[in-house]
């Protein structure tokens, strides 16, 4: 299989990956918030912590089939790809709404489109790289 088969394939699976663990975290949030009225903002972080954990599990074991356990270095390091794209999506939607005034709906499509790239190769390049 070519490199760029390879990763195309690895790329899809994250796509799933990441479709599943939104859907995830967005299931979360309304039972804690609809169901169980907790406040919105503690319903919402719960959700996306969810979300994250089922994300990083499912890219170690299926997207990336990485092998070593998990470690606290491995979850640092996934924590961090996160963080920073997170930073860097609300860099981008702030300056690009309020700089170059671009309705919020596609400036935040275009920043998913960004992080979704950023989190890919960072999770490739440093996270979940071969050996």
């Amino acid at each position: 299989m070519t490199s760029i088969t390879k990763t195309g394939r690895i790329f899809s699976k994250f796509i799933v990956i990441g479709a599943l663990s939104t859907v995830f975290n967005y299931s979360v949030f309304i039972i804690l918030y609809s169901i169980l009225s907790i406040n919105y903002l503690y319903a919402s972080a719960i959700g996306f912590i969810c979300g994250l954990i089922l994300g990083m599990y499912f890219n170690k074991s299926w997207t990336f089939e990485f092998k070593q356990q998990f470690s606290r270095l491995l979850v640092i390091q996934y924590l961090s790809v996160y963080t920073i794209s997170l930073s860097v999506s609300l860099l981008f939607l702030e300056y690009s709404v309020r700089v170059l005034f671009i309705d919020p709906i596609y400036s935040n499509f275009l920043a998913i489109v960004i992080t979704t790239i950023m989190n890919f190769i960072g999770l490739k390049l440093f996270v979940f790289k071969e050996n």
